[in-house]
């Protein structure tokens, strides 16, 4: 089974929210479906905490489903129902958190793809975790 990776951003809060329940699912909008959709298990989801930076890396354990449960607070009527169940693999501590401005020449990923969900390319994860687990 080939392994893929994952890009994933949220807020500090809904971070917080994650870390409180051991990071056991991940969620997003209805407008990622189509990328939540080709989500396996097995998988490495890079969380990224919008202006704070790179804080987690997930593994997925589950397929993806849609669940409509609230976990995070709704915005704009959005419950993030696209989800799949995670486990962490790497989680920094807060003040810990990779800034994206400290890996830009070595990532193809643009600033813009730090506010959705999307694919990113091997190496672009090996880099960010890498960074990471020197920063554990």
């Amino acid at each position: 089974m080939v392994t893929h990776y994952w890009l994933g951003s949220c807020s500090k809060q809904n971070f917080d929210i994650d870390r409180h329940r051991g990071f056991d699912i991940d969620g997003y909008s209805g407008r990622r479906k189509r990328w939540v959709q080709q989500v396996r298990r097995g998988d490495k989801v890079v969380e990224y905490v919008s202006k704070h930076g790179f804080a987690a890396i997930r593994i997925v354990v589950s397929e993806p489903f849609h669940d409509e449960r609230i976990i995070w607070p709704p915005k704009n009527g959005e419950v993030w129902p696209w989800r799949f169940m995670t486990q962490p693999e790497l989680v920094l501590s807060e003040g810990r958190f990779i800034p994206f401005a400290s890996l830009k020449s070595k990532l193809s990923i643009q600033p813009l793809a730090l506010r959705s969900f999307g694919e990113i390319t091997e190496e672009d994860f090996s880099a960010i975790e890498s960074e990471m687990r020197k920063a554990k």
